[in-house]
């Protein structure tokens, strides 16, 4: 039976001396996706940030703050596109708010959004108690600054 179904195929393609098709092979449609490209950071690049960062915290100790900087709490005072533009962000609050801000150091958490982009979250911390972060996102408010409680 299996022969009969391509029996007249093959008789007509001999007769008008064609030539005989390949089987069709249907190639898989999944594609493997790619990686992400990540900058490449160079050792210059390193060299110029760490001098960047000494500028801003100076070597001696630091001042004597009321926040501790451990704990499962942090601060959130921006989300923004640019990490360039988020480091700005954190010195400028910090410049305005060096009281509350003065012992807690910096992060800027990447949040990948696929097709919207990447976006890096401005956070400030540890702090050991919720009423702790509490304390420094009002006093921020109070200085017209966005703030927000998050937990690890």
């Amino acid at each position: 039976m299996h022969l009969k179904a391509f029996q007249d195929k093959e008789i007509f393609d001999r007769v008008d001396n064609m030539a005989i098709e390949k089987e069709n092979i249907i190639a898989s449609s999944s594609e493997i996706p790619l990686k992400r490209p990540m900058p490449e950071v160079t050792d210059e690049q390193v060299v110029v940030a760490a001098q960047e960062a000494e500028k801003i915290t100076p070597a001696a100790a630091p001042a004597p703050s009321l926040v501790a900087s451990k704990g499962d709490f942090m601060i959130q005072i921006s989300a923004i596109g640019d990490k360039s533009k988020a480091e700005v962000i954190w010195a400028d609050a910090k410049s305005k708010n060096s009281a509350a801000l003065s012992n807690l150091s910096p992060t800027y958490m990447m949040v990948d959004l696929g097709a919207k982009g990447v976006l890096y979250r401005v956070r400030g911390g540890m702090l050991e108690t919720r009423q702790a972060a509490d304390d420094v996102c009002a006093t921020l408010k109070s200085n017209n600054q966005n703030c927000m409680v998050v937990s690890r």
